[in-house]
């Protein structure tokens, strides 16, 4: 476990050389594994800009969802996905810009069991400026991750929230 603490570390604060400005998006949404029920997610990350109008992103999250039980206990689950990927943006406007992106997920779920998935993903989004050090921004994001016990998921991710650029 701590070496893993350890490389994610490692690749946000490696990534943070590559550009003179960051931006982290931090993040309130909703995750649909299968369709079968929803967690409430809340996340952050990095973009770092490579080229014009194209960024890495490194983002993760973590999710949670309860659920009562007959004898009133309340039995909570977790879901942490984890995004590496590339975003590609279409400003439209000085303040408005559409966001498309792909990449690999992997999701940790804690319920009774531990389940681990792994697979790509595809984005799409939209960030309106209202500042010049933040943006607002609105995503969609589909998973196909691959792992037991279904062996072939998929999950909907719907965030909104804010980007900062700590120049």
């Amino acid at each position: 476990m701590k070496k893993r603490i350890l490389l994610i570390i490692t690749i946000f604060t490696g990534t943070m050389g590559l550009s003179a400005s960051p931006l982290v998006p931090f993040t309130l949404g909703a995750a649909f594994p299968n369709y079968e029920h929803s967690y409430m997610l809340v996340g952050t990350g990095i973009h770092v800009p490579l080229e014009n109008n194209i960024e890495l992103s490194l983002t993760g999250a973590f999710g949670i969802r309860t659920e009562t039980a007959d004898t009133g206990d309340v039995d909570a689950d977790f879901l942490i996905p984890i995004n590496a990927g590339v975003n590609f943006l279409f400003p439209v406007k000085t303040k408005l810009t559409f966001v498309t992106g792909a990449g690999l997920n992997t999701q940790m779920e804690f319920t009774d069991d531990f389940t681990l998935h792994i697979g790509p993903y595809i984005r799409g989004g939209i960030r309106y400026r209202v500042h010049k050090n933040m943006q607002l921004t609105m995503e969609l994001q589909q998973d196909l991750v691959f792992g037991p016990p279904k062996w072939i998921n998929t999950t909907t991710q719907v965030c909104a929230g804010i980007v900062c650029n700590f120049d």
